[in-house]
Protein backbone atom coordinates (compact mmCIF):
# COMPACT_ATOMS: atom_id res chain seq x y z
CA UNK A 1 0.00 0.00 0.00
CA UNK A 2 1.77 3.64 -0.80
CA UNK A 3 1.62 5.93 1.77
CA UNK A 4 2.38 9.58 0.96
CA UNK A 5 2.78 10.31 -2.73
CA UNK A 6 5.61 13.10 -2.11
CA UNK A 7 7.55 14.90 0.62
CA UNK A 8 5.64 18.65 -0.06
CA UNK A 9 2.11 16.69 0.37
CA UNK A 10 3.48 15.31 3.78
CA UNK A 11 4.40 18.32 5.02
CA UNK A 12 1.26 20.20 3.53
CA UNK A 13 -0.60 17.48 5.64
CA UNK A 14 1.28 18.48 8.61
CA UNK A 15 0.19 22.01 8.66
CA UNK A 16 -3.23 20.80 8.16
CA UNK A 17 -3.81 18.41 11.58
CA UNK A 18 -1.10 20.90 14.05
CA UNK A 19 -3.41 23.05 13.75
CA UNK A 20 -6.12 20.53 15.63
CA UNK A 21 -3.39 19.05 18.01
CA UNK A 22 0.07 20.63 17.32
CA UNK A 23 1.63 17.65 16.55
CA UNK A 24 2.86 16.15 13.54
CA UNK A 25 1.01 13.83 11.15
CA UNK A 26 0.43 11.53 8.56
CA UNK A 27 -3.07 11.63 6.93
CA UNK A 28 -4.46 10.31 3.68
CA UNK A 29 -7.93 10.34 3.43
CA UNK A 30 -8.25 7.52 0.29
CA UNK A 31 -6.29 5.20 1.93
CA UNK A 32 -6.95 5.33 6.05
CA UNK A 33 -10.56 5.32 7.33
CA UNK A 34 -8.97 6.38 10.87
CA UNK A 35 -5.24 8.34 11.74
CA UNK A 36 -3.77 9.97 14.64
CA UNK A 37 -2.57 13.42 15.37
CA UNK A 38 -0.51 12.90 18.83
CA UNK A 39 -2.62 10.34 20.98
CA UNK A 40 -5.91 11.15 19.40
CA UNK A 41 -7.67 9.40 16.75
CA UNK A 42 -9.08 10.67 13.51
CA UNK A 43 -12.27 9.79 11.48
CA UNK A 44 -11.20 11.00 8.25
CA UNK A 45 -13.90 11.06 5.66
CA UNK A 46 -13.18 11.14 2.25
CA UNK A 47 -15.19 12.99 -0.80
CA UNK A 48 -17.53 15.14 1.24
CA UNK A 49 -20.04 17.62 -0.22
CA UNK A 50 -19.73 21.35 0.37
CA UNK A 51 -23.05 22.96 -0.22
CA UNK A 52 -23.81 26.96 1.22
CA UNK A 53 -25.47 26.49 4.64
CA UNK A 54 -27.80 29.40 4.18
CA UNK A 55 -29.19 29.53 0.25
CA UNK A 56 -33.09 30.10 -0.28
CA UNK A 57 -34.95 29.97 -4.24
CA UNK A 58 -37.61 32.29 -3.13
CA UNK A 59 -41.19 32.67 -5.36
CA UNK A 60 -44.50 35.19 -5.39
CA UNK A 61 -47.61 33.89 -3.52
CA UNK A 62 -49.41 34.98 -6.60
CA UNK A 63 -49.38 34.73 -10.55
CA UNK A 64 -48.19 38.25 -12.36
CA UNK A 65 -45.96 40.70 -13.57
CA UNK A 66 -42.42 41.52 -12.20
CA UNK A 67 -41.71 45.09 -11.65
CA UNK A 68 -38.03 45.13 -11.02
CA UNK A 69 -35.89 42.41 -9.32
CA UNK A 70 -32.34 42.70 -7.67
CA UNK A 71 -29.87 42.23 -10.28
CA UNK A 72 -27.40 38.34 -9.92
CA UNK A 73 -24.45 39.20 -7.74
CA UNK A 74 -26.01 42.29 -5.88
CA UNK A 75 -25.07 42.22 -1.96
CA UNK A 76 -28.55 42.44 0.17
CA UNK A 77 -29.63 42.58 3.58
CA UNK A 78 -32.02 40.92 5.34
CA UNK A 79 -35.72 42.22 5.27
CA UNK A 80 -34.59 43.97 2.28
CA UNK A 81 -37.18 43.98 -0.88
CA UNK A 82 -35.39 41.72 -3.67
CA UNK A 83 -38.47 41.47 -6.15
CA UNK A 84 -41.54 43.63 -6.25
CA UNK A 85 -44.59 42.30 -8.82
CA UNK A 86 -47.04 45.11 -10.39
CA UNK A 87 -48.87 46.75 -7.17
CA UNK A 88 -51.10 49.50 -8.85
CA UNK A 89 -54.58 47.79 -8.55
CA UNK A 90 -53.62 46.61 -4.76
CA UNK A 91 -52.34 50.11 -4.00
CA UNK A 92 -55.68 51.70 -5.15
CA UNK A 93 -57.68 48.92 -3.30
CA UNK A 94 -55.58 49.76 -0.16
CA UNK A 95 -56.47 53.36 -0.32
CA UNK A 96 -59.95 53.08 -0.68
CA UNK A 97 -59.51 50.67 2.36
CA UNK A 98 -57.46 53.38 4.04
CA UNK A 99 -60.26 55.70 3.73
CA UNK A 100 -62.57 53.53 4.93
CA UNK A 101 -61.12 52.70 8.09
CA UNK A 102 -60.71 56.37 8.71
CA UNK A 103 -64.58 57.53 8.37
CA UNK A 104 -65.86 57.23 12.01
CA UNK A 105 -69.17 59.52 10.63
CA UNK A 106 -71.54 56.99 11.44
CA UNK A 107 -70.12 56.52 14.77
CA UNK A 108 -70.38 59.75 15.71
CA UNK A 109 -74.49 60.24 14.18
CA UNK A 110 -75.17 56.98 15.78
CA UNK A 111 -73.74 58.40 19.22
CA UNK A 112 -75.66 61.58 18.83
CA UNK A 113 -79.04 59.67 17.60
CA UNK A 114 -78.45 57.82 20.92
CA UNK A 115 -78.23 60.75 22.87
CA UNK A 116 -81.01 62.39 21.88
CA UNK A 117 -83.49 59.15 21.70
CA UNK A 118 -82.64 58.68 25.77
CA UNK A 119 -83.08 61.96 26.89
CA UNK A 120 -86.54 62.06 25.16
CA UNK A 121 -86.83 58.75 27.08
CA UNK A 122 -86.11 60.20 30.41
CA UNK A 123 -88.16 63.10 30.29
CA UNK A 124 -91.10 61.77 29.26
CA UNK A 125 -90.33 59.77 32.59
CA UNK A 126 -89.78 62.23 34.76
CA UNK A 127 -92.85 63.85 33.22
CA UNK A 128 -95.01 61.22 33.68
CA UNK A 129 -94.07 60.95 37.70
CA UNK A 130 -94.78 64.06 38.11
CA UNK A 131 -97.88 63.83 36.97
CA UNK A 132 -99.15 60.63 36.21
CA UNK A 133 -101.16 59.57 32.47
CA UNK A 134 -99.43 62.57 31.19
CA UNK A 135 -97.53 60.02 28.53
CA UNK A 136 -99.47 56.95 28.22
CA UNK A 137 -97.35 53.49 28.34
CA UNK A 138 -97.58 53.22 24.92
CA UNK A 139 -95.40 56.04 24.32
CA UNK A 140 -92.86 55.28 27.40
CA UNK A 141 -92.19 51.78 25.31
CA UNK A 142 -92.18 53.46 22.01
CA UNK A 143 -89.20 55.83 23.25
CA UNK A 144 -87.94 53.34 25.26
CA UNK A 145 -87.59 51.16 22.07
CA UNK A 146 -85.92 54.16 19.68
CA UNK A 147 -83.13 54.57 22.67
CA UNK A 148 -82.21 50.73 22.63
CA UNK A 149 -82.20 50.73 19.01
CA UNK A 150 -80.24 53.61 18.81
CA UNK A 151 -77.86 52.10 21.23
CA UNK A 152 -77.93 49.19 18.76
CA UNK A 153 -76.87 51.24 15.77
CA UNK A 154 -74.08 52.62 17.59
CA UNK A 155 -72.81 48.99 18.62
CA UNK A 156 -73.54 48.28 14.51
CA UNK A 157 -71.34 51.59 13.29
CA UNK A 158 -68.82 50.43 15.40
CA UNK A 159 -68.64 47.30 14.00
CA UNK A 160 -68.27 48.23 10.50
CA UNK A 161 -65.34 50.46 11.41
CA UNK A 162 -63.54 47.51 12.79
CA UNK A 163 -64.13 45.78 9.55
CA UNK A 164 -63.12 48.61 7.74
CA UNK A 165 -59.29 48.86 9.72
CA UNK A 166 -59.36 44.38 9.35
CA UNK A 167 -60.34 45.40 5.24
CA UNK A 168 -57.08 47.97 5.08
CA UNK A 169 -55.15 45.12 7.00
CA UNK A 170 -56.30 42.92 4.58
CA UNK A 171 -54.89 45.06 2.07
CA UNK A 172 -51.87 45.96 3.01
CA UNK A 173 -50.83 42.01 3.65
CA UNK A 174 -51.69 41.83 -0.03
CA UNK A 175 -49.06 44.62 -1.06
CA UNK A 176 -47.21 42.88 0.82
CA UNK A 177 -47.06 39.35 -1.05
CA UNK A 178 -46.23 41.25 -3.95
CA UNK A 179 -42.93 41.65 -2.56
CA UNK A 180 -40.16 38.88 -2.00
CA UNK A 181 -37.85 39.78 0.91
CA UNK A 182 -34.43 38.37 2.09
CA UNK A 183 -34.48 36.43 4.47
CA UNK A 184 -30.75 36.63 5.48
CA UNK A 185 -28.09 38.74 4.71
CA UNK A 186 -26.23 37.41 1.69
CA UNK A 187 -25.75 37.96 -2.50
CA UNK A 188 -28.05 37.25 -5.48
CA UNK A 189 -26.42 34.00 -6.85
CA UNK A 190 -29.45 33.32 -9.77
CA UNK A 191 -32.30 35.82 -10.21
CA UNK A 192 -33.94 33.88 -14.09
CA UNK A 193 -36.99 36.51 -14.48
CA UNK A 194 -36.16 39.76 -16.36
CA UNK A 195 -38.65 43.33 -15.10
CA UNK A 196 -41.82 43.21 -17.20
CA UNK A 197 -41.74 38.93 -17.45
CA UNK A 198 -45.11 37.22 -16.09
CA UNK A 199 -44.55 34.48 -13.26
CA UNK A 200 -46.80 31.51 -11.96
CA UNK A 201 -47.58 31.38 -8.30
CA UNK A 202 -44.22 28.95 -6.82
CA UNK A 203 -42.34 29.83 -9.52
CA UNK A 204 -38.80 30.97 -8.26
CA UNK A 205 -37.95 34.20 -9.10
CA UNK A 206 -34.91 34.69 -7.56
CA UNK A 207 -31.98 32.73 -5.28
CA UNK A 208 -30.17 34.24 -1.88
CA UNK A 209 -27.27 32.74 -1.08
CA UNK A 210 -25.40 33.38 2.36
CA UNK A 211 -21.79 31.78 2.03
CA UNK A 212 -20.03 32.76 5.25
CA UNK A 213 -21.06 29.56 6.62
CA UNK A 214 -21.08 26.39 4.85
CA UNK A 215 -22.33 22.88 5.30
CA UNK A 216 -20.08 19.45 4.67
CA UNK A 217 -21.86 16.65 4.00
CA UNK A 218 -20.45 12.72 4.04
CA UNK A 219 -21.01 9.34 5.04
CA UNK A 220 -18.90 7.84 7.51
CA UNK A 221 -18.89 3.51 8.45
CA UNK A 222 -21.67 2.06 10.54
CA UNK A 223 -18.80 1.03 12.98
CA UNK A 224 -17.31 4.66 13.61
CA UNK A 225 -21.05 5.98 14.60
CA UNK A 226 -20.17 5.75 18.18
CA UNK A 227 -17.42 7.96 17.98
CA UNK A 228 -18.92 10.63 16.50
CA UNK A 229 -21.58 12.84 18.15
CA UNK A 230 -23.02 17.00 17.17
CA UNK A 231 -20.36 19.44 18.46
CA UNK A 232 -17.42 17.23 17.62
CA UNK A 233 -14.54 19.42 16.00
CA UNK A 234 -13.54 18.85 12.65
CA UNK A 235 -11.33 20.33 10.14
CA UNK A 236 -12.06 20.16 6.88
CA UNK A 237 -8.96 19.76 4.21
CA UNK A 238 -9.32 20.71 0.50
CA UNK A 239 -6.48 20.15 -2.81
CA UNK A 240 -9.04 21.29 -5.66
CA UNK A 241 -8.16 25.31 -4.72
CA UNK A 242 -4.29 25.20 -6.12
CA UNK A 243 -3.32 24.36 -2.82
CA UNK A 244 -4.32 22.77 0.70
CA UNK A 245 -6.34 24.77 2.96
CA UNK A 246 -7.86 23.68 6.24
CA UNK A 247 -10.80 25.05 7.74
CA UNK A 248 -12.73 24.70 11.32
CA UNK A 249 -16.29 23.23 11.75
CA UNK A 250 -17.78 20.98 13.75
CA UNK A 251 -20.51 18.58 12.98
CA UNK A 252 -24.28 19.60 13.13
CA UNK A 253 -25.89 16.69 12.07
CA UNK A 254 -25.88 12.87 12.36
CA UNK A 255 -28.32 10.57 10.57
CA UNK A 256 -30.27 8.38 12.94
CA UNK A 257 -30.66 5.63 9.85
CA UNK A 258 -27.99 3.42 8.17
CA UNK A 259 -27.98 2.82 4.60
CA UNK A 260 -28.87 -0.93 4.53
CA UNK A 261 -26.56 -2.04 1.33
CA UNK A 262 -23.30 0.43 1.88
CA UNK A 263 -23.33 0.10 6.13
CA UNK A 264 -23.13 4.19 6.13
CA UNK A 265 -24.71 6.81 8.33
CA UNK A 266 -25.07 10.32 6.78
CA UNK A 267 -23.28 13.25 8.24
CA UNK A 268 -22.60 16.97 8.08
CA UNK A 269 -20.46 19.83 9.68
CA UNK A 270 -21.03 23.74 9.58
CA UNK A 271 -17.59 25.07 8.82
CA UNK A 272 -16.62 28.88 8.75
CA UNK A 273 -16.10 29.78 5.23
CA UNK A 274 -13.17 32.70 5.96
CA UNK A 275 -13.10 35.06 2.49
CA UNK A 276 -15.72 32.46 0.68
CA UNK A 277 -12.76 30.66 -0.11
CA UNK A 278 -14.72 26.73 -0.25
CA UNK A 279 -17.45 26.71 -2.84
CA UNK A 280 -20.82 25.01 -3.71
CA UNK A 281 -20.19 21.66 -4.92
CA UNK A 282 -16.63 21.33 -3.68
CA UNK A 283 -15.24 17.46 -2.84
CA UNK A 284 -13.53 17.73 0.11
CA UNK A 285 -12.38 15.18 3.17
CA UNK A 286 -13.46 16.04 6.63
CA UNK A 287 -11.37 14.84 10.04
CA UNK A 288 -13.14 14.71 12.77
CA UNK A 289 -11.95 14.08 16.53
CA UNK A 290 -14.24 11.77 18.05
CA UNK A 291 -15.32 11.64 22.06
CA UNK A 292 -12.53 10.48 24.44
CA UNK A 293 -14.72 7.41 25.29
CA UNK A 294 -16.31 5.16 22.17
CA UNK A 295 -18.77 3.96 24.61
CA UNK A 296 -22.51 4.53 24.35
CA UNK A 297 -23.85 6.05 27.45
CA UNK A 298 -26.09 3.53 29.47
CA UNK A 299 -29.44 4.40 30.55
Amino acid sequence: MAYLKSKAEMFARVILFAALACLPVQLDAQEYPVTTVGNTELIVVPDCRVNAAYQVELAFQKSGTVESLMPQGRSVRRGEVVAQQSDAIVKAAFKIAERESANDIEIRFAKKAGELAQLKYERAQQADKRLSGTVTDFELRELRLAAEQSLLQLQQAEHQFAIAELKKDEQQVQLQALQIRSPFDGFVRAAPKQSGEYVREGETVIEIVNDSVMKVEGSIDAAQLEGVSIGRPVIIRSLHLGKEISFRGSVDFVDSKIEPISMKVKISALVQNENSILKDGLLVSMAIAPVASPQLSKK
